[in-house]
């Protein structure tokens, strides 16, 4: 929950603009036009954000988010995106996500981002599944179901 002032400034590819302002997306940002970071860098101290979610892992905007977050903002992530399916890719993703954790704490003139790295898991129950369905049920959460396929599609999807 944003709050009564707060909004929501999602990122998405051009073609998948439409669907995040359905959804109730006050701004979008399409990240195929320009860079990311660029696009996101605000007007004036009074628009920074509080927080940047990340649901990619894209390491470049939290190298760079010290120009969108207030001081105190938070940069909460799923991780770092991982390059491919390797153990060394792993590993990297890893090491990366660690650095993080160092640049958050080391001071902006030695090189550090300056802003708190906050990295997310999530652990599904039975408990929370039911919770998610309330959600739905009541109206408080839409799905979006982009596409569906057949199980004999499975391995070529």
């Amino acid at each position: 929950h944003v709050g009564e002032t707060g909004q929501v400034v999602a990122v998405a590819s051009s073609r998948n603009c439409g669907l995040l302002k359905e959804l109730g997306a006050d701004k979008v940002i399409a990240y195929d036009a320009d860079t990311l970071t660029t696009q996101l860098q605000p007007a004036s101290e009074g628009e920074r954000f509080d927080v940047i979610m990340d649901c990619r892992g894209v390491q470049e905007l939290y190298l760079n988010c010290a120009q969108s977050l207030k001081t105190k903002g938070e940069y909460v992530t799923v991780g770092c995106m991982l390059s491919g399916f390797t153990y060394c890719a792993v590993v990297s993703s890893v090491l990366s996500m660690a650095k993080n954790s160092f640049l958050s704490v080391w001071p902006r003139a030695l090189g550090g981002v300056g802003r708190k790295y906050v990295q997310m898991a999530s652990f599904t129950s039975q408990e929370s599944m039911l919770g998610l369905r309330k959600a739905v049920d009541e109206g408080q959460m839409k799905p979006f179901i982009g596409q569906t396929f057949q199980m004999d599609q499975a391995l070529q999807v």
